[in-house]
């Protein structure tokens, strides 16, 4: 692993992200998105959340339409020309996508399951340095990985399904460093001239970024004791999001034992053709033996 395969993760956006997952009871189900930032010489420093409305999502997968990640690429782009043409320096930081973020349920480990693997393989196709964030928002915990395939292999990502075992060995974790590091001005003038090109072009906002973890008061992940009220509220929430999941997950077993079904059925009507093609064939055979002899 290179030195600079760091992600650092100010704590101020670590913090706002377990906290707005925590206010939406977002704990049960998966939500997708992209990780904004910048990439320095000592490795990718992570300044937004993107997550745009999701077309699907249960305790086992999510999906986003690509499409709206059209108005993110062009307001980086037009974000990015305009803060060199009045820094006037080629050099400035430019603001990327720097990274895939997805949640993992309540409960779950941030470890990368073999439909991450997929994903993640398609998507370094398109960008070979993007680094995957697994976050369990509950408990806090998260994890980053990095690809390291060859050129011939990226190539091939396509077909992902098909590969073996061996090219998950070139999939790594790399370090995350959470803390509440500071951010140069040019950064944070980029942040917000991004903040107010996606609201106005396109009435789109960053689902969580620095600035406002930064500038706004935030209130601790862990709430405080809530009145008899509350906490039935709570549970009635996560009852019934429990429920829509356990039915969503219901539902997917049953395509697949249908399907499942289906295969078995044909394989059966597939073995008696064959069992009595066979005593045609044994019986021809015996018929050209004597005909020999």
């Amino acid at each position: 692993m290179r030195e600079n395969e760091t992600l650092f993760f100010h704590q101020r956006l670590y913090d706002v992200i377990r906290f707005y997952f925590w206010k939406n009871n977002l704990y049960y189900s998966e939500r997708g998105g992209l990780l904004l930032g910048t990439f320095e010489a000592n490795g990718a420093l992570a300044l937004a959340v993107y997550i745009p409305e999701q077309v699907k999502t249960d305790i086992t997968y999510c999906s986003f339409d690509y499409k709206t990640l059209i108005p993110l690429n062009k307001s980086l782009k037009e974000v990015n020309k305009k803060i060199r043409e009045i820094k006037q320096c080629e050099s400035c930081p430019s603001l990327k996508i720097i990274g895939w973020f997805h949640t993992h349920p309540r409960g779950t480990r941030t470890i990368m399951s073999q439909r991450d693997y997929e994903t993640y393989l398609d998507l370094i196709h398109y960008e070979k340095n993007l680094i995957a964030v697994i976050m369990e928002p509950y408990s806090g915990e998260i994890t980053a990985y990095k690809a390291y395939l060859a050129e011939e292999q990226v190539e091939q990502t396509l077909l992902s399904r098909l590969r073996s075992i061996r090219e998950r060995k070139n999939i790594i974790k790399i370090p995350i460093v959470k803390e509440d590091f500071l951010i140069s001005n040019d950064v944070r003038e980029l942040l917000n001239m991004l903040k107010n090109t996606l609201r106005e072009k396109a009435g789109h906002e960053l689902t969580y970024d620095l600035l406002t973890a930064i500038d706004e008061i935030i209130i601790p992940v862990e709430p405080t004791a809530l009145t008899e009220q509350e906490l039935l509220k709570q549970l009635i929430i996560i009852t019934s999001n429990v429920k829509k999941d356990l039915d969503a997950l219901r539902e997917y077993i049953s395509k697949e034992l249908s399907q499942l079904r289906d295969e078995i059925n044909k394989l059966h009507e597939k073995i008696e053709e064959l069992s009595l093609k066979a005593p045609e064939t044994l019986s021809s055979e015996v018929d050209i033996s004597r005909n020999t002899d």
